[in-house]
């Protein structure tokens, strides 16, 4: 735990009950109390609380900040804090490492202005926090656009890496200025940027090496060019699993536009249709590498788990593949039993007669009564309403029948 009282291994706060919210007033909502005091408040009151105390934090040189009760002289926990505000975990790291990077106040080298000075603790180069950012205006889009991971230092001779740790202070100093010129917000902004990038890319490799791929060029160094949309990225994705593959290379964003494309085709098949992507190359995706593209999109994400299930319902051994007939709707990749008078899709319900000539199963003697599509039992007449499951229905008379045909169940 640095001075800023931050720590990643704290628990997460939860709500301690329903109650009435001491700010707002909302009765009946989530609250979460403050264990020194008592006091309670809703998420959305405590946010905008924690917000608000930012300014005096950063003055300060630390972050902790008060009860939201005026009169009360307790502090919140440091993990509601953290958990509730994302820019009192930026202003935490800025404050820990200030020390470290910032020294005592003397003249720029670059802009011979005298000021507080930042070093880059890679070579130890010191510059004014101006210039700092005015090095990072002017390489946030050649990273962006190149797929590189950082920016070099702000001195003309030197090559190596600059800390990004410093943008975050930078900003962080702006936003202290009452009246922040023009450019000190634009310069603040590129900032931002270059910091929310280099993030980005940090959690696109996590991802990547988990699948086995690592990044072929140095952090400062373009990033691979993609041959298929001709752009530069991170890093660039294989079917690693199959030896015929294994070679054929693009982005992750072409992958998931090409896996896309081939979704309808999936979907016609009842599989995962997806072939590499290589021109000429017709060998099918690896499971790995689908269910790593599978877990970047939702609607893939979906088609999976319908496909999942199909797999396991065809997998029965009490019902082999000779007893198994695929559902008739249009984009419904299920499949029902055969061995009874209907058979229905285990995952959307639809009921067909299996040697129907249109697949549908017929509605006998159904009524329509106050919106309700219902049947009454053969045998008690009663009127019964199904509203999902099987074709087999039970009646409280304990008669048995299937519910397309009302003729008697047949085990």
């Amino acid at each position: 735990v640095g001075r800023s009282g931050s720590d990643a291994r704290t628990p997460v706060m939860t709500p301690s009950a329903l109650a009435a919210c001491d700010v707002c007033g909302a009765a009946n909502v989530e609250v979460y109390t403050n264990e020194a005091c008592f006091h309670a408040a809703c998420k959305s009151c405590l946010q905008k609380h924690i917000e608000g105390s930012l300014p005096r934090c950063r003055c300060d040189g630390e972050v902790r900040v008060r009860c939201h009760e005026p009169a009360c002289r307790k502090y919140l926990p440091q993990r509601m804090v953290f958990q509730f505000c994302r820019q009192a975990e930026d202003l935490a790291a800025a404050i820990d490492s200030r020390d470290s990077l910032f020294g005592r106040e003397a003249e720029c080298p670059i802009c011979s202005r005298r000021c507080e000075l930042v070093a880059n603790v890679s070579c130890g180069h010191v510059a004014c926090s101006t210039c700092w950012l005015r090095r990072c205006a002017t390489q946030v889009r050649r990273c962006i656009g190149s797929g590189r991971l950082g920016v070099t230092c702000c001195h003309a001779d030197c090559g190596v890496q600059a800390d990004i740790g410093w943008a975050r202070i930078a900003a962080w100093e702006i936003a202290g200025h009452e009246l922040p010129s023009p450019e000190l917000q634009d310069l603040s902004g590129a900032a931002c940027r270059l910091t929310d990038y280099c993030e980005s890319a940090e959690r696109e490799l996590a991802r990547l090496a988990a699948f086995g791929v690592r990044r072929s060029v140095g952090a400062l160094d373009s990033g691979p060019s993609c041959p298929i949309c001709r752009e530069s990225c991170v890093a660039l994705l294989a079917d690693r699993d199959s030896p015929v593959c294994s070679r054929h290379e693009a982005c992750e964003r072409c992958w998931l536009r090409w896996a896309h494309e081939r979704f309808e085709r999936c979907v016609l098949e009842r599989r995962v249709a997806v072939p590499c992507l290589a021109a000429g190359c017709c060998e099918d995706i690896s499971l790995r590498l689908w269910q790593y593209l599978v877990a970047r999109a939702e609607d893939l994400s979906d088609l999976e788990r319908r496909l999942a299930r199909r797999r396991r319902l065809a997998a029965n051994e009490l019902y082999p593949e000779p007893m198994q007939l695929n559902c008739p709707r249009r984009g419904c990749v299920g499949l029902g039993y055969t061995g009874f008078d209907t058979v229905m899709c285990f995952l959307c319900e639809h009921v067909w007669v299996p040697d129907g000539s249109n697949g549908q199963a017929p509605t006998t003697d159904a009524e329509h009564i106050m919106g309700l599509t219902v049947k009454r039992c053969p045998k008690c007449q009663e009127y019964i309403e199904k509203n999902g499951g099987c074709d087999h229905m039970t009646c409280r008379c304990t008669h048995e029948f299937c519910w397309s045909t009302l003729a008697p169940y047949k085990r």
